[in-house]
Formats: structure tokens, sequence, C-alpha cells
């Protein structure tokens, strides 16, 4: 309640307010005494760009006197014709046009005006500019007429500025002419530059006209298209043939030549009538040819005249021909372009320079230099607005006041110092170049003192305390002395005042009238002089002689420290009193006591001083206090002693969080960590405390980031809630949680918070599945960022697929899979296999496991003769046959096989390769003898040799004692014995097999054993 009350006196001065016991109110009755509020209506507004539309202001209800109000504009696009207003109690509203700037590109823009004035609640309303440009692809010309062997040039350029790069792509029937280049590019900055394209009509071998069109498109953003018309007139048939197809002239400037001619003998004279459009001028209408001149080009100059303004056109010159019997009418058209070469400027004309003064006003000027194709929005602006104010912030210069100078005045601010101030005024209307120039405002103030509670009657023997203030700030330091026109009358402090441009006081000065012997009374001018002041003020104080008793008290001005010694002020009488005097001790401050509450005088000792000693205690607040003690009686004039109390408390901010302040990472709601601030001692004003973390990445405050405390609200704790951040990682993080206040002591509050997450493996697929002999990839991650690179041990139970000892996943990139390759081992069975990949690591506390399924699709094939034969037979001893196979698909050989008749003896086999019907080179062997312990089937195993489609040999050597499967000549096939036997199996197979007979042949049980994926 206190707090309200004195904001209402702040206020009360000029606007009045009522006070309950609620709080403060404003009043509702619209009378002197309301408190106004501040309004702008409508609070969304939309303005189209280079429109206007208006916003109101006002007052409800009217306040007692007037008030200004100053409209700010953030954002862009946008322009006030007021930025200051005056409201009162005769008009309490105001209507501001509102306009929306235009600019080169098609997005529309936002902005915000706001309504300030001081003490009030700023209203705020939120504009949409709507753009008025749209973005397209524009051409100089909307038809092309050419021949089939002539060119015209087409300009290109964009209306309005895009957001990116722009490629336009150009398209035309190749049968009837070509263009190029077919690519243009623009940017944001030559959006507007007209670039060209050069289309060629197409020589065909008939006399037809034919019509095409050239496509302009920009798909990749968006716009339409722009077809463009080209007529390709034949030159096979009578025609007029121009050069070149299209011109470009500039207007004022030099003539450009045309030359005309036909494309054929003509069977009669031709008379050509030349028809200019627009500002173009010719300098021959027409041109005769015959079967003499025909093909002899005749030159026609194309000029064009100057205008006043900056736009350039396109038009055309017509040609033409009556029909003449047989021969028909001709006609043909020449595109032409007109330059303008004027560039369009602002025209600022104002004073040199330009300076007007303090709550003066100035003007100049806006115009532009040359008529413009639009109207133009010229926005005003003034870089400081507490120097000057422009009275509107945009004008419209039309195409038909665009040459009419435009007054535009500029208001110079009041300030509270001495010193001329100056900013920069900008004049804008993009494109076009800013004009800028300075502004000076010249400050009129001068120095001057305000003086206050000065007594217009001093008692000889008492003092009075006036108070003296710079009514403005002073360029530098301002001594100021203290005169008396009589020191024997009235005693002035000797020390001078001493101010300075940040402390305008106040300044207390003591009068004392001092006693003197006799009983007039005197008048005395008390001055304050300084070179700095333009005025020195004075004021005259009457001495009333003692006529009358008065307390006397010394001295007249104390100087306590809170809660420190006490200082000591003698009391006494000014004169004899007619009887006893009781002085009654009148305390200006609860803060201050006394060790007397009474002083008595009698009529003997009214002259000797009698001590009272004066003391300060404590309060709440850390502001030095200002006060007095008087000495007063019933007919007995009031001594006062004045009193500073300096205080001795200091603000600072004071919390109570634990040495460490912890919480979890992502707490449940309520959980998060929480301490509580106040302040040590009442502030002079509001304190607000910023409550911020060092590292958002590890904690926010989420309650408590401003804290605001009052005069009476300084030692309530507010609560300060952190809340722990959720991160990738699994580590605790540390950070510092700041409390900041302009003017106080910085406080920093340690924080940890515990990290809740638990680091894991992760797979992309649990289950996996491969040919046998492919390579597939297990996808392997950590679920959180570790603090290095992690790696990662792999293990597999089946050693046919094997995996790598590790893998290492880096830091930064936890979050991708690292593929780790698996192959399945190609083995000599048909049957699919299974494996469980583990996978571990020391920083997580699970592993992780991949099922692997391997399909095996090998085939098992047996060339030669495994089926056994019904008879038996041996070649002898020593003796080394061998017989063609043939293998038809690539495979790869795993062993040797025989059939037994009987068990008993020894045997070894080999391959060879084929020599052209010939055993050849060794290719794989049973190096040591093998043994049949019994009858059938039996098998050796060979070192694993990969064998290409073709024949092969499969080598026998027996002991004498086996008894081999044979098919006693049943069937034959191409057999070799070795001419040189080898006596003993302990001897090794030869590298090549040797020299051998050849023949038919029975055939023995032999065979061998291949695998291969189809």
């Amino acid at each position: 309640m206190r707090a309200l009350h004195g904001s209402c006196l702040l206020l009360v001065a000029s606007l009045g307010c009522a006070l309950s016991e609620g709080g403060f109110v404003p009043s509702v009755d619209g009378g002197a005494d309301a408190m106004p509020g501040l309004q702008l209506s409508p609070d969304r507004l939309t303005v189209g760009e280079g429109q206007s539309t208006e916003l109101t202001v006002a007052l409800v209800p009217p306040p007692a006197d007037d008030v200004v109000v100053t409209l700010d504009v953030v954002g862009a696009g946008l322009g006030l014709d007021l930025t200051q207003v005056t409201l009162g109690p005769a008009s309490a509203s105001a209507t501001v046009v509102v306009t929306g700037l235009p600019d080169d590109d098609a997005d529309d823009a936002t902005a915000t005006v706001t309504a300030n004035s001081a003490g009030l609640a700023a209203p705020v309303t939120a504009v949409t500019v709507v753009d008025d440009d749209e973005l397209s692809i524009a051409t100089d010309f909307d038809r092309l007429d050419l021949l089939d062997n002539g060119t015209a040039r087409l300009e290109v350029w964009l209306t309005a500025a895009p957001t990116g790069d722009v490629e336009v792509t150009a398209t035309i029937d190749a049968a009837i002419a070509s263009a190029a280049p077919t690519s243009l590019g623009f940017t944001t900055s030559t959006w507007r530059d007209h670039q060209f394209i050069q289309v060629t009509g197409v020589h065909d071998p008939d006399t037809l006209d034919e019509t095409t069109a050239l496509r302009l498109t920009a798909a990749a953003v968006g716009l339409p298209d722009r077809l463009v018309p080209v007529e390709v007139r034949d030159s096979d048939r009578l025609n007029l043939v121009v050069h070149p197809g299209t011109l470009e002239v500039t207007e004022g400037g030099t003539a450009v030549p045309l030359d005309v001619y036909l494309s054929q003998e003509p069977s009669a004279p031709v008379a050509v009538s030349l028809a200019p459009q627009g500002d173009v001028r010719l300098s021959d209408t027409r041109l005769d040819f015959d079967v003499g001149n025909w093909s002899v080009p005749q030159r026609v100059l194309v000029s064009a005249d100057a205008d006043p303004d900056v736009v350039g056109t396109t038009t055309r010159i017509d040609l033409s021909a009556p029909a003449s019997g047989a021969q028909p009418a001709l006609t043909a058209s020449v595109g032409v372009t007109v330059r303008d070469p004027d560039v369009l400027a602002l025209h600022v004309t104002r004073a040199e320079p330009l300076a007007i003064d303090e709550g003066a006003a100035g003007t100049f000027t806006v115009a532009l230099s040359h008529r413009p194709p639009t109207d133009v929005v010229v926005a005003i602006a003034v870089d400081d607005p507490a120097v000057a104010r422009a009275r509107t912030s945009a004008v419209t210069l039309s195409t038909t006041t665009w040459d009419q100078p435009q007054p535009i005045t500029l208001d110079g601010q009041d300030d509270a110092n001495l010193a001329d101030a100056t900013t920069t005024v900008r004049v804008t209307a993009p494109p076009l170049a800013e004009v800028t120039f300075p502004l000076t405002v010249r400050d009129r103030d001068v120095l001057g003192l305000t003086v206050s509670g000065a007594p217009a009657v001093l008692l000889e023997g008492a003092s009075a305390t006036l108070m003296v203030t710079l009514d403005h700030q002073p360029l530098g330091p301002v001594a100021v002395t203290v005169t008396s026109s009589d020191p024997g009358a009235v005693a002035v402090p000797s020390a001078p005042l001493t101010f300075t441009p940040t402390d305008l006081g106040p300044r207390a000065v003591t009068l004392t009238a001092l006693t003197d012997g006799d009983l007039r009374d005197e008048s005395v001018v008390i001055g304050f002089a300084s070179p700095a002041l333009a005025a020195p003020p004075s004021l005259t104080v009457a001495v009333d002689d003692q006529t009358t008793l008065a307390a006397i008290a010394t001295p007249t001005g104390l100087t306590l420290t809170e809660q420190g010694a006490g200082a000591r002020v003698d009391v006494s009488l000014s004169t004899q009193p007619l009887g006893p005097v009781t002085l009654t001790v009148e305390l200006g401050s609860s803060e201050l006591t006394a060790t007397a509450t009474e002083v008595t005088f009698s009529t003997s000792d009214w002259g000797t001083p009698k001590p009272v000693t004066i003391s300060a205690g404590a309060d709440a607040d850390a502001v030095d206090d200002l006060t007095q003690v008087r000495f007063r009686a019933t007919d007995v004039v009031t001594a006062t002693v004045a009193v500073t109390i300096d205080d001795d408390d200091v603000v600072a901010i004071v919390e109570d969080a634990p040495p460490t302040l912890t919480t979890r990472e992502d707490a449940a709601a309520g959980a998060d960590a929480s301490f509580t601030v106040r302040l040590s001692a009442q502030p002079a004003g509001s304190v607000t405390i910023a409550v911020t973390s060092s590292d958002p990445s590890v904690a926010t405050v989420t309650t408590g980031a401003s804290l605001t405390f009052g005069t009476l609200t300084w030692d309530s704790p507010q609560v300060v809630r952190v809340h722990g951040t959720t991160d990738v990682d699994t580590d605790d993080d540390s950070a510092t949680i700041r409390l900041r206040a302009t003017g106080l002591g910085p406080v920093d509050v340690p924080l940890t918070v515990d990290d809740d997450d638990t680091q894991a493996i992760q797979v992309e697929a649990a289950a996996v599945t491969l040919a046998e002999g492919a390579t597939a990839n297990l996808r392997v991650r950590l679920a959180f960022q570790p603090s290095t690179d992690v790696t990662l041990a792999l293990g597999s139970n089946n050693p046919d697929l094997p995996v790598p000892a590790i893998v290492t996943i880096p830091r930064a990139t936890y979050a991708s899979y690292v593929a780790v390759p698996l192959t399945a081992a190609v083995d000599a069975d048909a049957t699919a296999d299974t494996a469980r990949i583990t996978l571990t690591t020391a920083t997580a506390p699970a592993a992780a496991t991949v099922d692997v399924t391997v399909t095996d699709p090998t085939v098992i094939e047996r060339p030669g003769w495994p089926t056994p034969f019904v008879g038996s037979a041996n070649p002898g001893a020593g003796i080394v046959l061998a017989y063609q196979v043939s293998v038809p698909l690539r495979t790869t050989l795993d062993r040797v096989g025989l059939f037994a008749a009987a068990p008993g003896g020894d045997w070894k086999m080999a391959v060879y390769a084929d020599a052209g019907n010939v055993p050849g080179a060794l290719v794989a062997q049973v190096a040591g003898r093998q043994s049949l312990s019994a009858a059938g089937a039996r098998e050796a195993d060979l070192t694993d040799v990969v064998l290409n489609p073709g024949s092969y040999w499969l080598a026998l050597r027996i002991a004498p004692s086996v008894s081999l499967g044979h098919n006693q000549g049943a069937t034959t096939t191409l057999r070799c014995s070795r001419s040189t036997t080898l006596p003993s199996l302990d001897d090794a197979w030869p590298s090549t097999f040797g020299a051998a007979t050849c023949g038919q042949a029975g055939i023995y049980n032999l065979y061998f054993v291949t695998y291969r994926n189809p």
C-alpha cells in the first residue's frame, strides 16, 4: 500500500489520482482527478504497399493537463505522418496516417507501432504491409517479327526482387527458329538487369510464313511462363527485308540506322510506307523500290524525342506496301526499344547548414528530378528522435506533383542539458539513392538555480536551512559561492556549493542570524555567485531583532552514522527569560534518539549551554536520510538542527542455496533444484535480478529468471527453480547459476546435474540372413555419446562366420551406424548354418547379440564312375593309369574316391590337367598311401582346387592286392597308361604325367567329389 501511495504522489501533480485502502485506482468521473489510460486502435492493422490508412491514439478518460505521446515504429516498410502528438482536456485523441512504404521484393512486411508517454503503459498495434509487387518474367516486346534467315533481339528481366537465385530457360520450336542463350541467371541483386536473347529464323525450302512462340520458364521457383509469339516470314517469296530486326535508340540521342530492301525482284514498283509509333522519329517515311534497286538497302535514321520521365518504352515501326496486280501487299514491323538515359533521384532543398533551436521548427523540401512511372513514397527519418523529430514520416510524390517541392517540418526537442546536439536526417525512397544531411539543434537553455525553503524572516540568534538545485545539466562541474550583504547580521557557509553534470543537487544552505547588541532589525541580501550562472539569483531575508525569546542550538547541523556514536548539541536561550522555560526536544525521524526529551532553563542559567546527545539507530533501507531536531516551547522561537544520517547498510543479493546445488537430468515435474533469493537491505527503488545459467545445454532456469524486489518486498524470498537439461551423453555436468543486478555485487551458485543415462550397444537388426559365400553388414552404434572413442569387442560362436575382433565407434558420430562386414565361408556341404555374434564394451553393462542364419546353396557332384561295377580287377604293381573326365561348370575339387570290391591293400590318386587328350600338369594329389580297411566306396581329401570347365585326368596307383571295381569292358572310355612305372606307392606323383600310351579301355570305379555355388 505504501508503494502505491508513493507512485500516486509522483503523478498527482499533473494527472491526479485516487487512493483507496485496496491500493491505487483510476478515477472514473472523467474530472481533473482521473488517471488516463493510453490506447491505440485498432490493435491490428493491414495496409497495402504505397497505400495509407489511419490509426487512432487516445487517452481515456481525458487528462487534466496536456500529455505528450511519442509514436515509435519497429520493423521495416512502415511510415507515420506524425511521430509525436499532444493530447489534453480539449482533444484527448488524435489520428495518425499509417503508410506502407514500397520496396523491391514481393514479400509482405510486418512492423509494430508503440505509443509511449512517461508513467503510462505503452499500447502496441501490429501492422502488416501487404506487398503489391508480383514476381514474374518481363520482356521488352510482346511479339517478334523476323525473316527466316534474320534475327531479332529480346530483352528479359524480373519484375521484383526474388528471395534467391532464379534461372530462366528459353525454348522455341527448333524447326522454325532458334534462341541463344537458352538460359539466363538472375540473383537478388541483378534481378532488374536486362539480359538479351537473340532469336534467329530457320531457313526452309518452302515459301510459307510460320508462327511459333518463345517460352520463358522458371519452374524451379514457381513463376508463370512468359510466351512471346514469333512470326517468321519466308524469304523465298517477295517480302520486305529489314535489318536489324529490332532496334534500340536513346531518348534525345544519336539516330540509329535501319536498312530496308526486298527479298526478290518485284514485278512492279513497290512504294514502302514507314509508320513510327510513340515518340519514335524517322528520317524518311517512304521508300521506293523497282527492278533496278530492289536489292539495294535504303537507310532510314531512327531517333526518339526526350521526355521528362525516366521510363523507357517499347514500340515499333510498321512497314507496308500496297498490292499491285499479281504482286501481293507487303507488311513488316521492327521492334524498337527506347532507352531513357535519365536517372530518377531525390532533390532535397535546405539551408546549408540546417540548424534549429530547441523547441523550434525548421523546414526543408523534397521533390524528384524527373517524372516517376508511378507514385513514389518518400520516407523521412531522423537518426536520433531525442534530438529532433519529423512531423511526417512519409510524403507521396505523384506522377503529376513530382516537381512540386513538398515541405517537411522538423521540430527540435528539448533536453535537460546545455549542449547543442546533432543528428542525421535521412530521406529515402528505395531504390533511389538515399539523401542524408546533418541537422544541428541549438540549445538555448541557460544555467540557473532554484532556491526553495528560504525564510522571509530570521530572528537574531536563529538559523534556517534552504535548498539549492541546478535547473539544467551543466557541461562540467559548477561551484556556487553563497554571499551575504551583511555578514555581521546573517552568516552563510564559506565553502562553495559544488554541482556536477550527474549531480544537480539539492544542496542544503544554513543561514544564521547573528546576535548583536542592538534592537534594530536588518534586511540582508543573500546572493549566489558563479561564472556559470546566466542570471545569479538573490533573496532578501529580514532579521528580526531579538525582542522575543529564542532557543539556540549549536551546532546547527549534524552528520550521524546509523548505529554509530552520538553527537552533542548545546542548547541555550538567547536572552534572560521572565521565568523558567522548558524546551521540548522534537525528533524529526523515528531513527533518532536523544539523551533528553526536555531541557529546562531558569532566569539564572539561561545562557549556559546544556548538552543533548543525538544518536541514529538502524533502519531497513540502505539510503542516507536528511532530517532535523527541533528545540521548541510556547512563545519561544524554535531552534532547528539539520541532521544527515549516513546509512551503514549495503544492498546485496542473498541466496540460500547449498554449497553445490544438485539436480537430475530432465527431473520430473516438482523435482527440479530450487533455492530462494532476497535482498540484504531495503533498496532505494525497485531492483531486478537476472538469473541465468552459464550453460543452457546443462541446465535452464525455469522459475525466477527475473526477480523484482521493491522497497516493501525486498526481504520476501523469491523461489528460483533450475531444470537439468537432457543431453546425449552419460556424463554428469556442472554449470553456474548467475545472479546479476545493476549496481549489486554478482552472486554465483555452483550446480551439478547428475546424468541418468546408461550406455547401451544398439544394433540395427537383431537377426541377419546371408548366403554362403556372400557378404552382409551388421550395423551397430551407441545409444549415448561417450567421452572418447569406444572400442567394441566382437565374437562369433561359429568359425565359418568370422568377424573382426574389434570395431571402433567414434565419439563424434556415435549415433550413426557403423557397418561390420560379415562373410560366410563356403564349405563342401549343402547344409544351412547359424551363428551368434556378441558385441561388448566396458562402458556398456549389457552385451548386444545378433543371430545370423547362413543359407547353403552348395551343389555337390561326383564326376567319374562312382556307381559300383559288378566285376573287379587290378592293373598290376607300379602301373599308373589315368582316365579322362569332363567338368561342364566351374567348381571346386574337394576329394577323390574309388569303389573297392574287397578289403585289403593301399591306393593313391591324383588329378592332372588335360594337354590335348593326354594328361598334362599335376593339379591335385593324395600325397600319402591310403589303406582299404573295408570294401565299398572310399574317399580321400585333397587341398581344395578350383576347376574351370573342361577335361581333366583322374590318375590311379594301387597295390597288387587291391580288388577294384571294374566294368569288365562293358563300356570303354579314353584311358592313358604312363610309359614309365612307379614301383612304390611311396613314390611322389610327378609334376607332369609324362609319356603315356592312350586308347579306349574298360573303366575302374574311380571318381572325384566337387562342390559349387550356383
